[in-house]
């Protein structure tokens, strides 16, 4: 029903959109592989594969689910292990950073075990590895600064060696993949040059490696290829190996040679020896071949550009294998063509060849490995060449016809079937080339025999080696030990017996059989000399530098723990006083440092084994060969010290092994934290110092006061940089809680150091006098104020210090320095409350000092009015102290206190903060100004000044009173001295105020003058004399307001009294007064007051005068006017009239003459 409707509907299923995302595909996969039988779990990874690897997408999902494909390497079945490897090998080509992960599983795959268990998986593994080789060399070298990277890399080259070692491998086809990995390693590991074969696969060569990578070694890369191509040339001489394994050897160096030419020489000189030295257990059929795909790889080399040097070598090698000539100049280049070169310089010895023209291969002179191998080399081609120039020097034919001769009575009656089957006819017998060819042959042949001049020349030499080796020794000179090949055993197995690799080795002399002699037996004791002790001394340094040496092998072959403890063992069991080699051993340790930081840590822990008994050297000094527990500290010390002065001496406190060394000692004595503490003060690396110090302290629970008290120490330190960070450090473990009361303790050990009479040494950074100062105090207050906002109680004990110091410096820079540890407080702290509360007798200075700061932004809570107005009453402390809190007393607390601030000379400086601090706040509780302004100016005015020094302070701070605020307005100040008018009696002070506001208020002239006729109708200023000198003062004061006030109020004997109280000219103020009076009040003025003035006519009455007298000028001026207006205005009609007269007499004229 459901197929009908569909096509009913003419819909397909292309039109039906079927898709689920790809992650959940591949997720469904990866569990149906799980739960799957193993026939066909197989089908469902390769689903997966193809699902990650080949589907658009797919790329970014792998690293999402590795991990769960690389779990099916656990499976049993070798299929399932095969294609994992292959899966790794296809997603490392996709996404480098697979290697990661994959690397685990190869490692696996590649254990001995599973050798003997599946081979096919080995080779598998093998297979993969080499494929992904040069992918893994170019990603590391790519992520030099990743440290993730660098330990993939060092796994990476632990296979390497482990792949290697399967050169040997019983099995053909395990030995067939590590000689393919081999010729890997040597193509990704050497140059690439213009001439080398293009290779479709990208690989990797050593160019790409740049010579300062952080952790690939461009030389030992080098060198490892060079080993690698040796080895590989080497398996071509052995007698033992399958025709299979040396085909594949051979199609390797050929291969080596077309992409990197380096090697040319070196393959053709090898295929050279191999054509004339073919294995013996080759049948017939497998020598034929072999000679024919020597045939082929040496007709594939001849097409190769750099081939021209060794063309003719070449063409004599396939002439040997039966190639004809014109098969040869067929392939030959142009330019060997054209190239004649003579026989003898074309088969010069190699040995000249090197002095003439040394190699480009040269490595690195420190490895002495690789320097022996390549002597080795020259040596046996030197003995090559020698025998070839000595056989060739007799080849005549007297000699090759006595040859011949003698071999035919050895020759057998059949010829055999290798020899017919090989055997080609001599296209240039008796030529040059063709003698060269045979005497290098013969060469080869005796050379590998151990026969002939080159033979006896390599014995005398090794002879002399050997005898300059022996008397270098006795000397007590270094001497390298002979390498060995540089794939080792892995894991203490032995190495698999065979065949040595090398055909051409040099046996030795024969020797003369025994001549017959009594046998005696020996005796060990009777035989043996007694060695002195300078012959032990130098066979311990011997023993001792032999092990250092044989570091590579030890790693290598899995014994590097073992040879640390062999050396430590050496150095510190056998003597008690061993200073040289203690010197040796550091300087070891110290040559390369990161790789041998386990070597020095376990030399310090065996020392401090022997501390404590627990490992023993014997001391020749005591008679029951033990040392004494203070001796063995001693010694413990000394290696310690020596370690960390060899590295801080080197400029290598910056290196990871100092910090290794202080972090994981058993013990650090006060030696060892007198090198922290330079390191610490280090002008660069110092950071790194403290850090490590700051670790020491979390760690060391035994010796955390001690370290502790290093880093107090550091926050005296001149610098800058060294002290905050020591500061900020020691913030950093108050924080912690099971750090807090450690912490706590020192500083509170640091504060009742301030209290004593001469500074504790430690205060001080350098050996200048011990005398205590401000910036010593400010040193060391630095930690106590950086830890109080962290721990509130600390100020109890700030407190305490403070009232105990006699010295006035110490409390100043307490005053000083607690800002912002207070302000961090804040006022909620409870243990500052509770400070107001219990604070101790002769700290209230700081106590007001502290809550100075916290009200300079906030004004002050009611729990601190509360405790500081308390603490006032109580003790009777310094009314400044309640400036901050004058704003949260009540009205009748600051009428109360005012006084106080006015009319104490000591206190006085402070009114006008007083006002500030009244006029700016709110009253917390109630929400309003305790006073107002104009409430504070009537309220001042009361204050009672008794002595004169009070009412001249009282005078002096009006001013300020005014202008203390912005509250103080002239508005303000109007409704002020309004209040004072009220007031019965009026203030005495008014007067004095009324003069201040008239100076600093233009605005309240009139307000003021205003103000003086209320005072002098009131007669106000006549109740004592006081206020009588006082108004007329203010009189005086102010000219431009007072005398037209006194003009208009005062009679003629209250202003005698004024011209009589002062030294002023008043009436002449007074007449210039007068002008600017009314006409109303001039005339209210009486006459006696006038002539006192000395005034005859009052300035109106002159106004008016004078004013009469311009209208009466007017008048006339207007009159004059008048008149002559009336006579130009009758002049004027007169005109008028005549003109009229005289047009009419006109028009009548010129009427007549018309009707004439």
């Amino acid at each position: 029903t459901f197929r009908n409707n569909v096509f009913d509907h003419s819909v397909s299923m292309d039109d039906v959109e079927i898709s689920e995302p790809l992650d959940s595909q591949i997720g469904a996969s990866l569990q149906a592989a799980q739960i799957a039988p193993v026939n066909e779990k197989l089908g469902h990874l390769k689903k997966t594969e193809e699902l990650l690897l080949d589907r658009e997408g797919g790329a970014h999902l792998i690293d999402n689910f590795l991990d769960e494909m690389l779990q099916f390497a656990a499976s049993p079945n070798p299929a399932i292990k095969c294609f994992v490897l292959s899966f790794i090998e296809k997603a490392c080509k996709k996404d480098a950073e697979v290697l990661r992960k994959a690397v685990l599983t190869i490692s696996y795959f590649l254990m001995d075990e599973n050798e003997g268990r599946n081979v096919q998986v080995v080779k598998k593994a093998m297979l993969t590895y080499t494929n992904i080789y040069s992918i893994a060399l170019r990603w590391a070298v790519s992520r030099k600064t990743d440290s993730d990277v660098e330990q993939c890399w060092d796994r990476f080259s632990a296979l390497k060696a482990r792949v290697m070692f399967h050169i040997d491998s019983d099995n053909e086809g395990i030995r067939t993949r590590a000689i393919k990995f081999l010729e890997m390693v040597v193509v990704a590991q050497s140059n690439k040059t213009e001439q080398s074969e293009v290779n479709s696969k990208h690989l990797m060569n050593i160019g790409e490696i740049p010579r300062d990578h952080r952790y690939i070694s461009f030389r030992k890369m080098l060198s490892e290829s060079q080993h690698s191509m040796q080895s590989l040339i080497d398996q071509t001489t052995l007698p033992h190996i399958s025709s299979q394994n040396l085909l594949t050897v051979m199609a390797a160096i050929c291969n080596i040679a077309r992409q990197r030419p380096e090697f040319l020489s070196r393959v053709v000189g090898a295929i050279d020896v191999l054509q004339v030295n073919l294995p013996p257990t080759l049948g017939t059929s497998q020598v034929k071949a072999v000679r024919k795909e020597l045939k082929m790889h040496l007709l594939r080399l001849m097409k190769h550009p750099a081939v021209v040097p060794h063309a003719q070598k070449i063409a004599t090698l396939l002439s040997d294998l039966g190639t004809s000539q014109a098969e040869i100049q067929k392939v030959m280049p142009a330019e060997a063509k054209r190239k004649q070169s003579a026989p003898l310089k074309e088969e010069e010895p190699a040995m000249k060849k090197r002095r003439d023209q040394p190699s480009s291969n040269a490595l690195d002179d420190d490895d002495d490995e690789e320097e022996d191998d390549v002597a080795d080399k020259i040596t046996m081609d030197s003995a090559i060449d020698v025998t070839q120039n000595f056989i060739f020097s007799r080849l005549n034919h007297r000699i090759v016809t006595n040859l011949v001769i003698i071999s035919l009575a050895t020759l057998p009656d059949v010829m055999p079937p290798a020899f017919q089957s090989t055997f080609t006819p001599i296209a240039s017998a008796g030529s040059d080339n063709q003698r060269q060819r045979l005497a290098r042959m013969m060469a080869a042949q005796a050379t590998s025999m151990g026969v002939g001049p080159g033979a006896e020349m390599v014995k005398r030499q090794k002879l002399e080696a050997l005898k300059e080796r022996a008397v270098a020794r006795n000397e007590g000179a270094i001497i390298p030990p002979t390498p060995a090949h540089f794939a080792k055993t892995e894991t203490g197995k032995p190495p698999v017996k065979r065949v040595p690799a090398k055909v051409n080795v040099i046996l030795p002399p024969p020797m003369a059989p025994p001549t017959s002699k009594t046998k005696v037996q020996m005796n060990i004791v009777t035989n043996c000399k007694e060695m002195s002790k300078e012959e032990r001394e130098k066979l311990f340094i011997l023993t001792l530098d032999r092990l250092m040496q044989s570091e590579k092998r030890a790693q290598q072959g899995g014994a590097a723990m073992a040879q640390h403890k062999i050396l430590v063992r050496l150095v510190s069991r056998f003597y008690e006083k061993n200073d040289h080699l203690e010197e040796k051993l550091v300087n070891f340790i110290i040559e390369q440092h990161k790789s041998r930081s386990e070597l020095a840590l376990l030399w310090v822990s065996e020392m401090y084994a022997q501390y404590h008994g627990f490992s023993l050297c014997f001391a020749k000094s005591h008679t029951d060969g033990k040392l004494t527990q203070g001796e063995r500290l001693v010694r413990y010390n000394k290696v310690l010290v020596l370690l960390l002065r060899s590295l801080f001496e080197r400029e290598l406190h910056k290196e990871t092994l100092f910090h290794k060394i202080l972090l994981e000692a058993p013990l650090l004595t006060p030696d060892a934290l007198s090198f922290l503490k330079l390191a610490c003060v280090d002008s660069v690396f110092g950071a790194f110092a403290i850090t490590t110090l700051r670790e020491l302290v979390l760690t060391r629970c035994r010796q955390r006061s001690e370290l502790l008290q290093l880093l107090f120490h550091l926050t005296f330190y001149e610098r800058v940089e060294v002290r905050s960070q020591s500061v900020e450090t020691v913030k950093e473990l108050f924080e912690l809680p099971y750090m807090r009361e450690c912490v706590r303790e020192e500083v509170e050990r640091q504060l009742e150091d301030c209290t004593k009479d001469i500074p504790p040494e430690h205060f001080f950074t350098e050996d200048s006098q011990r005398v205590w100062k401000a910036s010593v105090y400010k040193a060391a207050l630095t930690l106590p104020m950086a830890t109080l906002s962290h721990d509130h109680s600390l100020i109890h004990l700030v407190a305490r210090v403070f009232a105990k110091s006699s010295s006035n410096d110490f409390k100043l820079t307490i005053m000083r320095h607690i800002e912002s540890a207070v302000k961090a407080m804040g006022q909620s702290s409870e243990e500052l409350l509770r400070l107001l509360e219990e604070c101790p007798q002769g700290a209230e200075s700081l106590v007001a000092r502290i809550v100075h700061l916290l009200t300079e932004r906030a004004p002050a809570t009611p729990e601190i009015v509360h405790r500081l107005k308390k603490l006032h009453d109580t003790r009777h402390t310094d009314v400044r102290s309640l400036l901050p809190i004058l704003p949260g007393l009540a009205k009748e607390d600051i009428l109360h206190l005012l006084p106080k601030f006015v009319i104490n000379a000591t206190m006085a400086k402070s009114f006008g903060q007083a006002v500030k601090r009244i006029l700016s706040a709110k009253n917390s509780e109630s929400g309003q100004f305790s006073l107002s302004p104009t409430e504070l100016i009537v309220e001042y005015h009361k204050i009672d000044a008794k002595t004169t020094e009070e009412k001249k302070l009282l005078r002096e701070h009006v001013r300020t009173l005014m202008t203390a605020h912005r509250s103080m307005t002239k508005e303000v100040i109007s409704s002020g001295i309004e209040e004072l008018l009220r007031e019965t009696p009026v203030p005495l002070l008014l007067f004095h105020t009324i003069v201040v506001v008239y100076e600093l208020h233009n605005p309240l002239h009139a307000f003021l003058s205003n103000v003086l006729h209320k005072l002098i109708t009131r007669d106000l200023w006549k109740e004592t004399e006081e206020y009588e000198r006082d108004f007329i003062a203010a009189l005086v004061a102010m000219p431009d307001i007072s005398y037209q006030v006194a003009l208009t109020n005062l009679d003629l004997d209250d202003l005698k009294k004024v011209m009589d109280s002062t030294k002023e000219d008043v009436p002449a103020l007074l007449r210039a007064a007068l002008p600017t009076l009314s006409t109303h009040q001039q005339r209210s003025v009486s006459d006696g007051v006038l002539s006192v003035m000395g005034v005859k006519e009052r300035p109106c009455d002159i106004r008016d005068r004078e004013r009469e007298k311009d209208r009466k000028e007017r008048d006339e001026r207007r009159e004059k006017e008048r008149d002559r207006d009336g006579r130009e205005r009758r002049g004027g009609e007169r005109r008028e009239r005549d003109e009229k007269r005289d047009k009419e007499r006109s028009s009548r004229r010129s009427y007549a003459i018309g009707d004439r």
